[in-house]
């Protein structure tokens, strides 16, 4: 084994675990000071070379976002809160997201000007430094009358970082169909194109809309309503570059219903939405049942083409994670997941605006679903693990690539279920690859002294892919680390 050691990077070139024909090249980076909230959100992203690493929560009546920034080589560049200036109360600002657009990371920023009757979106750039600019670029506006009523902004990126996309959902009126604003601009933030749309028969309450956004610049509006029984209904609006609107639904057959769900877009400009589904019963024991996994792309952006598989066997609380398009093979990676809401003590009533709500977690098998272009399952494979958490579960979350060809999942297991006896700690991180054929390789093992300092975590989603090597950030109490991992 070799160690080469320069500018406080660590390179370990490594035989790792189970599979003596697999080799990963891990290499340590610059650790920062770990920032972790309950129910808190990751967004990775890679722009102009360096590596940005943001936790969301909302706190304080708005959405705030703390930065990890490492440079190509590992370094730390940022560890802070992103600050502007919030302005005061009918006059306020406030950043909604954060996006990357070719080489530049940027904050979107909602200005709720009352006086003004505006709600505008911008957007401001973010420094490797953490600090985001004064100047900013308009993106969109809108109406505004009621804090309570002020439209809604989203903001989508394709997925070679050239499209940005920003839709606002007007504010409601009653009695009349929703309305929403598109706006399209480059990777220098110049405008393109921009549409006023009405969604035919959707009003404009109850209802949640996800945005994506094509690399030739196709908006997608992908919408959850709920049927009369409670169940979850899915429609999808394709807003084309002429500002020209086609609509699907995403139906089950009843008693089938939609349990989970994820999306993409591929290199065709379609969107895929595929998920995890179970049936409904008059009388319900027990855990909900997944019983099969749905598929639905609009071919050709101009057919609904939509597929229903049968599980091989009822798995309880299968939940959809991601999707990932490797040639002509689509990935789906899900994993048996259950969220419990820890009811008050009877010694906390009547004390709800203090009491702090907590969660029990159980993250338990991971699958994978192989479909072909058609939608059809081509196969169905899960690895076993089970941990169970309260209120900070992250760590237990798997991240899933295609590189040279294949799917890699990530995944922490429990060290005692493996010979080695030299691990660091009692969770590993373990690296199975699957190809398009659903042939899965016996598991890389990373439970050497070397693989991760004492005390980390390795947390699987908190990362990105840059080219064929895997980024990370692995954590303790205290810290976070980067580290980069690439099978060779």
């Amino acid at each position: 084994m070799k160690m080469n050691i320069s500018k406080g990077i660590i390179a370990l070139g490594l035989v790792l675990g189970f599979n003596t024909s697999a080799q990963v090249t891990t290499t340590l980076g610059g650790e920062s000071a770990n920032y972790q909230k309950k129910g808190a959100n990751y967004l990775n992203f890679n722009a102009g070379g360096n590596h940005y690493f943001f936790t969301s929560t909302f706190e304080q009546a708005m959405m705030q976002f703390y930065l990890e920034c490492f440079s190509a080589s590992g370094q730390v560049l940022a560890q802070n809160k992103l600050e502007i200036n919030v302005g005061v109360f009918n006059n306020s600002y406030s950043i909604s997201d954060v996006v990357a657009l070719g080489n530049n990371v940027y904050a979107t920023v909602e200005h709720l000007d009352k006086a003004a009757g505006k709600n505008s979106l911008s957007a401001r750039l973010i420094s490797t430094k953490g600090n985001v600019a004064t100047e900013e670029t308009a993106l969109l506006s809108m109406p505004f009358e009621k804090t309570m009523n002020s439209g809604i902004n989203h903001a989508a990126v394709s997925p070679n970082q050239s499209v940005l996309a920003v839709v606002g959902e007007m504010p409601f009126v009653k009695e009349e169909p929703a309305k929403v604003k598109v706006a399209l601009f480059d990777e220098n933030l110049k405008e393109t194109a921009s549409h006023d749309v009405s969604l035919p028969g959707v009003l404009t309450k109850n209802r949640n809309i996800d945005v994506y956004v094509a690399n030739d610049g196709t908006v997608y509006l992908l919408m959850r309503t709920t049927t009369k029984n409670g169940e979850i209904a899915l429609q999808v609006f394709q807003i084309n570059n002429d500002g020209s609107l086609k609509q699907y639904g995403i139906e089950t057959t009843a008693p089938t219903y939609i349990i989970s769900y994820t999306a993409t877009t591929n290199a065709s400009n379609e969107l895929i939405v595929a998920g995890t589904t179970y049936e409904r019963k008059t009388v319900t024991v027990g855990e909900k049942m997944a019983n099969g996994v749905f598929y639905f792309t609009n071919k050709g952006k101009a057919e609904n083409s939509f597929t229903y598989s049968e599980l091989d066997a009822p798995v309880e609380n299968l939940t959809a994670r991601k999707l990932l398009v490797n040639e002509t093979t689509i990935f789906l990676s899900a994993e048996i997941f259950k969220e419990e809401k820890i009811v008050p003590p009877a010694s906390a009533a009547g004390t709800a605006a203090s009491y702090e709500t907590n969660y029990n977690y159980t993250h338990k098998n991971e699958y994978v679903f192989g479909f072909d272009e058609t939608g059809a399952k081509k196969f169905e494979l899960n690895v076993a693990k089970e941990f169970t958490a309260r209120d900070f579960n992250r760590q237990y979350l798997s991240g899933a690539f295609v590189i040279n060809g294949k799917l890699t999942l990530v995944y922490n297991d429990a060290s005692r279920k493996y010979e080695q006896t030299t691990s660091n700690n009692s969770i590993v991180p373990v690296i199975v690859t699957i190809t398009n054929d659903g042939m899965m390789s016996s598991p890389i093992v990373m439970i050497d002294k070397l693989k991760l300092p004492y005390n980390f975590i390795l947390y699987p989603s908190v990362s990105m892919l840059n080219g064929d090597t895997m980024l990370f950030l692995m954590k303790n109490n205290d810290k976070s680390q980067f580290v980069s991992m690439k099978l060779n």
